[in-house]
């Protein structure tokens, strides 16, 4: 997808991060954007930064984990921008839980923004896709859908499915004039964290009984986010620029960071051993349940 310029690029989680960096700069390359996040302000302040900018921008308070938002959502950018010819399944949040503390509520929820939001996207999205002379898929999984940290279960869970689901795309849309790519970020300076910790910090307020178990864990969270700000070597904007970049290259696998692909270079040097490898280089928090 070499030309941006007159595309119309949907984006998810566009409130804040790798998804507000990406909308700024495709807006920059040209295209008309339907941002999408279930962040209100967040997204208002998105919008915002593009006031002075010619581009058509419309964006949408949308639950990625609603399949019917998601469909709602594709009508509309039909309605309103003639179809999508660039989709960017961006938006995830993550958790830091082992799976023998792990309510099954946080990872259904988390398995149905992470991994089904993307895939409503992917289907609603679809015929609108295939429909223009050329067309691209990127959906963005993480490191950790290339190898398991502990405490992670879920986070794990969902980015290992939408590596899995992505590749089979890419199978499956082989003879058709839409690319597809997987991008996994390594750490990069964003909400992430802190997102997370809001979410756990909701969560224990509609479940008082499990405060006392998880609370002091949320405090240690304080800790962990300030540990991934430190160590996050890649800011939103290079993020963002490096997948417009393998976008636009049509590249099936976009490794954003050093330490993505160290990663990745480490679980393909030592698939059956790398587990042990990261249990001597974490940080102790992180290995905490």
């Amino acid at each position: 997808m070499n030309e941006l310029r007159g595309k119309v690029a949907v984006i998810t989680g566009a409130a804040s991060g790798i998804g507000r960096a990406l909308a700024l700069q495709l807006g920059q390359e040209g295209c008309a954007l339907a941002i999408a996040d279930l962040n209100e302000n967040g997204l208002e302040e998105t919008c915002r930064l593009f006031r002075k900018c010619p581009q058509q921008v419309s964006s949408y308070i949308v639950d990625v984990a609603d399949k019917g938002q998601i469909f709602s959502l594709a009508d509309k950018v039909s309605r309103e921008h003639g179809g999508a010819d660039l989709l960017i399944n961006n938006a995830g949040y993550g958790s830091s839980l082992s799976f023998l503390d792990m309510p099954m509520d946080v990872m259904e929820r988390m398995m149905q923004v992470n991994f089904w939001g993307a895939v409503y996207g992917c289907k609603a999205f679809l015929p609108q896709l295939l429909s223009k002379p050329e067309a691209h898929i990127a959906n963005v999984s993480s490191i950790e859908g290339i190898l398991a940290f502990p405490n992670h279960c879920a986070y794990v869970s969902s980015k290992f499915a939408l590596r899995g689901f992505t590749e089979v795309l890419k199978l499956d849309l082989r003879q058709t004039r839409v690319g597809v790519s997987c991008v996994f970020p390594g750490g990069v300076r964003t909400n992430i964290v802190r997102n997370s910790m809001e979410f756990a910090r909701k969560y224990l307020e509609t479940h008082p009984e499990l405060a006392e178990k998880f609370g002091p864990r949320l405090r240690r969270g304080e800790v962990l986010a300030a540990f991934f700000e430190s160590q996050a070597g890649t800011s939103a904007e290079d993020a963002a620029r490096i997948i417009i970049e393998g976008i636009k290259k049509n590249q099936w696998r976009i490794l954003i960071g050093q330490d993505a692909v160290g990663v990745d270079g480490l679980q393909r040097s030592n698939p059956e051993g790398y587990q042990e490898v990261l249990l001597t280089i974490l940080p102790k928090e992180f290995l905490e349940s």
